[in-house]
This record gives C-alpha cells, structure tokens and sequence, in this order.
C-alpha cells in the first residue's frame, strides 16, 4: 500500500444509509471523518460506527452541507489524500479500483471518474 487515505462524509438525513455507506468502502480507508449536521437523525448509527472502528472521528456541526461544512471536514482530515462522500453515497463493487488508483497513478491527477457514471473529488492533501 502507498499513500493514506481519509475518508470524509458530509451526513445529512443519515439514519437510513450511513451504515451502509461506511460498510460499503471503510475497507480501504486509513482515517474516517464523519461531519453530521448536529440534531440529525443519523447521529446514533454515526457514533454506533465509532463505538467499534478506532478510525472514525465523529464531528458535529450546524448546515453542514455547503462550502463551510467542506472546509470543516478537509481542515479534519490527516491523511495523504481525502475522499468526499454525501452520507448516503454507496460505490457498489467499485470502490477498490480507489486504492488501486491512489497507488499506482496518484501522481498523475487530483481527481478520478471511476466510470462515465460515477465521479468523485479525490484531493491529495500535499496539493494544500
């Protein structure tokens, strides 16, 4: 394995699929940041997620769901590179092509299209 990966989720609404989402690609995740609106209904499966994964850091904040909340999350992340998900954003049986990214073309690109369908901003945390 090369770099480190934080992943960071922005959760609003997040009781129904947090877990999910977090299941669906914690397994190539160095750090888990979890910024959920405070009051949010998805603040027990947030904190169950961190009763038994030292890797998560669970942080609440007020309308999370814009710039602010994004800058809140980044300044919270410590690892190489950062991975932006909503909390209710499942990869399917895509997400190791992630890691098999950042190891072997990180150099390359900041951000990554997974396929034509589906995008997500990969920031190297060295670009700051």
């Amino acid at each position: 394995m090369g770099d480190t990966i934080s992943l960071g989720f922005l959760v609003k609404d997040g009781k129904d699929f947090l877990l999910l989402a977090y299941r669906n690609i914690a397994k190539i995740a160095d750090e888990i940041v979890i910024v959920i609106e405070n009051n949010d209904s998805g603040i027990d499966n947030a904190l169950e997620i961190a009763s038994y994964d030292d890797r998560v850091k669970v942080l609440l904040m007020n309308d999370c769901m814009n710039d602010k909340g994004a800058n809140f999350l980044i300044k919270n992340c410590t690892k190489d590179w950062i991975i932006f998900l909503n909390g209710c954003d499942v990869l399917s049986d895509t997400y190791y092509l992630i890691r098999d990214y950042i190891d072997n073309y990180s150099d390359l690109y900041d951000a990554f299209s997974i396929n034509k369908n589906v995008c997500y901003c990969f920031l190297n945390r060295h670009g700051f």
